[in-house]
This record gives C-alpha cells, structure tokens and sequence, in this order.
C-alpha cells in the first residue's frame, strides 16, 4: 500500500515539475514580442468548482465482487496560475458491491456450504488535476490522483442445507490511493466530462483475507464553475 501511494505520489508531482518547467519556458520574456490577439486565448472560468459524476464500479480483475454504481462528488478550487491548469479538491463517493459462492465443507449437509458477501464502501479522499491546456479549453485532457480513505463495512450470510449460519459483520478503516484520467469539454457555465478512475486499498481482515477495493470505474459527470 506504502508503495503505491509513493509510486503514486512521485509520479505525479514529477508530472507537475515538468510541466511547470515546460510552461515556463514557453512564456515569452517580453511582452511586446508576442502579437496577443493573432491567437486568442479561451478565458479560464470559476475559481470555485461543484462536481458530480457517476458510472460503474468494476472490481471483477480484482475481487470477486460484482459491477456496482459509484456516484461521486467533488468540491474543490481551480488554483490561480497557469491559466488554471491545476485543480485541487475534495471527493466523497459511495458503492456497494456484492458477491457470493459455494465453498466444499465435507462437514455440512450436502458436502458443501454457500455465501453472500455485501462490501459497503464510504470513501473520502483529496486530488490534485493537472489540465494540459488552459481552463475553458474546448476540449482539455487532464489528469489526477490523491490519497483517499475507506470506511469499509462487510457483511456475510452463510448456509448449507437449508440451515442459516448467520449474519457476520466487520467495520474498519483503509487508506489507499487512486488515480484519474480524463477529457472536459467546455459547457455552459462548466464542463462535461469523462473520466476513468482506479482505486485501491489493501484488505486483510477475516472475511475478506488477504485481498483489495482495486476496482476501475469509468464515469461521466459535469464540474459547475462558480464565480
């Protein structure tokens, strides 16, 4: 886990190095040199950001957990500088997969047991988008990532032969990690846009064992830009 987030981490602050290099080698060192109205630049729009968007949480190259609905919130603020190519914010989002299966057990009624698991997922997190192309582009291709917290909650149900085993339940609490890629495309007072997200935490308690919330969700939504 350390070592994703670092992976993470380092990528993408080399990412904002080199961009920041990159654009402020491009600007120009007097400005009567450059001809302002040959190529207009798109006005970059509110500083203040209101986001929504939603799509399918797909765990099943992971976990056996089954494609569930992630609807995910974002409220944050457009920086600045560089024509607002950074986006800084805080998400929240929620799903709530499920699985289930059979397990052989000689020791229960018809040599076999099956179960139900529902992993609920409440997570919290902060991001950071680079914008490749100044804020109000036409169409701008980001990306993002950030340290994200789950609120975890497993609930299982078990029987063999007719007969319930029960209800067992596990709470706790992971930090993990995600990353994003994604295009805007300039509407009205915001943007539209798409955006595939990865998300990861390490599990390792006794329902689940040893595994992860590693799960990819593609989504659509539209960031509202306020004054």
């Amino acid at each position: 886990m350390h070592k994703l987030f670092l992976i993470l981490s380092i990528s993408l602050l080399t990412l904002l190095l080199v961009s920041s290099v990159a654009l402020a080698q491009d600007a120009p060192a007097d400005d009567t040199a450059v001809d302002d109205t040959s190529a207009p630049t798109p006005e970059g729009k509110g500083t203040f950001v209101i986001g929504l968007h939603v799509g399918p949480n797909i765990q099943g190259a992971f976990s056996p957990l089954k494609v569930f609905v992630q609807p995910r919130l974002e409220i944050g603020a457009n920086l600045p500088f560089l024509a607002q190519r950074f986006y800084i914010f805080g998400t929240a989002a929620y799903t709530a997969p499920t699985a289930e299966g059979t397990v052989p057990d000689t020791r229960v009624p018809d040599g076999e047991f099956s179960w139900d698991l529902t992993q609920t997922e409440l997570m919290f997190g902060l991001g950071v988008h680079f914008r490749f192309l100044p804020n109000g582009t036409i169409a701008n291709p980001y990306l993002g990532a950030g340290p994200q917290i789950y609120l975890l909650r497993t609930r299982v149900d078990g029987r063999a032969g007719g007969q319930e085993f029960g209800t067992n339940i596990e709470k706790y609490t992971k930090i993990g990690a995600y990353a994003a890629v994604g295009v805007e495309i300039s509407l009205g007072p915001g943007s539209l846009f798409v955006q595939g997200t990865f998300g990861w935490a390490r599990l390792d308690r006794q329902i689940t064992g040893r595994s992860n919330t590693g799960s990819i969700t593609p989504s659509v939504g539209y960031r509202l830009m306020l004054f």
